[in-house]
């Protein structure tokens, strides 16, 4: 594997031998340094294989190592040191996978269990390192092997190829619960490598017999709405009532004729319309007021009301029915209203209540208190 930060180093694990990290940025001396395999303070001193070896993500500050005896180790690039070891798994160790902000790693077993890693701040060395298994995800059922695994971008999902000719299927986990959320199927042969495409929502595989490499992704619906606005969508059929002359034949002249006869209708201008300009019924308004009150009872306005011969009786009875206040003044004793029924003075207008009266003879006329401030009400009345 490159080392992200340099191109010019990698790091790889041989078959029966040491990792090897090498260095090329000197294309005369070429430098290779072997790496431990051997965990640090370890009580079995078995010989161990490495079989997977990786960079850190980012600046590639640290290599990981993965042995046949189920331990990573870590190695600080700066001065390949191994600065801390542990122990995941009891069988071989198949790959390592590290999410790109280093703060998850999944683990790849011959145990059929792939096991993810909350990582620790691998910048603080001073601080004691620990490794927290969050989740375990295998097959219960089929028990199968598993040859690669890889994060999507963010390590929302996880996704593992399956090892072996009985099934040849994408799995997908949830990395939040851990639960299986898709089997991705329609490969007609062995997956070994998987990456994301973050970028196109895009998974890929690549065939071990064939080279063949396979995609699945997320098909879109096409949404004709956005095409035509008046085009509706509907999940499933309708049935759909056609008018009764919605497709007769109808001659082109009687239809130009029955359209003018439209346009010569008589407009109705007078008559109050039934809704209002919100649509609401205005009758059935009326009819709720009408039956919140008693039922007014007929009768003959004609009759009840007294007929006058003389128009000046007819204001002097209206007069009479003014209100007053409850305080009598004394301009109502002696100006009041009914006193002057039979006077005949000469003025331009009349102003009465019913317990005082007030002859206009002047074009200006002052109502009220003499102050500073008068208020004048002009009166001004033609005859």
């Amino acid at each position: 594997m490159l080392n992200p930060q340099e191109p010019f180093e990698f790091v790889a694990s041989l078959f029966e031998d040491d990792p090897v990290y090498v260095n090329m940025k000197d294309a005369d001396e070429i430098k290779i340094h072997k790496l431990g395999t051997t965990p640090l303070n370890e009580e079995d001193m078995g010989k161990h294989v490495t079989l997977v070896v990786i960079f850190t993500p980012g600046g590639g500050e640290f290599i990981f190592s993965g042995t046949s005896k189920g331990w990573i180790n870590i190695f600080r690039t700066e001065d390949l040191k191994m600065v801390h070891s542990f122990k995941i798994a009891n069988s071989n160790i198949k790959t390592l996978m590290i999410l790109m902000n280093g703060r998850k790693l999944a683990v790849n077993s011959s145990d059929r269990i792939i096991r993810q890693i909350n990582l620790p701040d691998l910048a603080n060395e001073n601080e004691e390192w620990e490794f927290e298994v969050e989740h375990k995800y295998q097959d219960v059922v089929n028990k199968l092997q598993w040859n690669t695994v890889s994060f999507n971008h963010n390590a929302e999902f996880l996704v593992a190829s399956t090892f072996g000719q009985s099934l040849q299927d994408l799995y997908v986990w949830e990395t939040s619960l851990g639960s299986l959320i898709k089997i991705l199927e329609g490969s007609p042969e062995e997956l070994i490598d998987v990456k994301w495409n973050y970028y196109r929502c895009m998974i890929g595989s690549t065939g071990l017999d064939s080279g063949t490499v396979y995609l699945w992704l997320i098909k879109f619906p096409q949404k004709w709405s956005a095409l035509a606005p008046d085009f509706v969508e509907i999940e499933e059929n309708i049935e759909y009532e056609e008018k009764e002359d919605e497709f007769d034949i109808i001659d082109e002249d009687l239809l130009i004729k029955k359209r003018l006869e439209e346009e010569d209708l008589s407009v109705d201008i007078t008559t109050p319309e039934t809704v209002d300009a919100r649509g609401f019924d205005v009758t059935l308004t009326l009819i709720a007021i009408m039956s919140g009150t008693t039922t007014p009872r007929k009768r003959n306005l004609e009759d009840d009301l007294p007929s006058f011969d003389d128009p000046a009786d007819l204001v002097n009875a209206v007069i009479s029915t003014l209100q007053q206040p409850e305080d009598r003044t004394n301009v109502a004793n002696n100006y009041a209203n009914d006193k002057n029924h039979a006077t005949e003075i000469q003025a331009y207008a009349k102003i009465a209540g019913q317990d005082w009266t007030f002859y206009v003879k002047s074009l200006a006329v002052s109502i009220g208190r003499n102050t500073d401030n008068p208020v004048l009400l002009i009166i001004q009345t033609l005859l």
